[in-house]
């Protein structure tokens, strides 16, 4: 299950993967009524902070439905490879980093669902 951490140092956070990073990417630009992710994975554990702005962070695994919204810099979302996760409701200045212990690799995403998403609406 994901797990939101508050950090004031981003070694910290880091520390929490399986292995060193391997990749970081940022997400930025999102207009606020698209959906980024909406995939889980087979190896890549992740770590995600909304360095500026706000995103929503919709999280799924086989029993459970989580969300999150990271709209402060201390806040981290620390994510299991079989967290099927979809980020929305990007505000205009959201920079989403995003580190992961797994290099890119195609086969590694699993764009199925568990079940159909259900997502909290901006002020639900």
């Amino acid at each position: 299950m994901a797990q939101l951490i508050h950090s004031l140092t981003d070694e910290e956070p880091i520390s929490l993967l399986n292995a060193p990073p391997k990749r970081c990417f940022f997400i930025y630009g999102s207009q606020p009524d698209k959906q980024r992710g909406q995939h889980r994975h087979r190896h890549s554990m992740m770590l995600m902070n909304c360095v500026r702005g706000s995103v929503r962070v919709y999280v799924q695994t086989p029993s459970h439905d989580q969300y999150f919204t990271l709209d402060d810099s201390t806040k981290y979302l620390l994510l299991s490879p079989s967290d099927w996760r979809m980020m929305y409701d990007f505000t205009p200045d959201a920079i989403l980093v995003v580190t992961s212990d797994y290099p890119y690799v195609e086969e590694d995403y699993i764009e199925a669902p568990y079940r159909e998403p259900v997502l909290v609406q901006p002020n639900a």
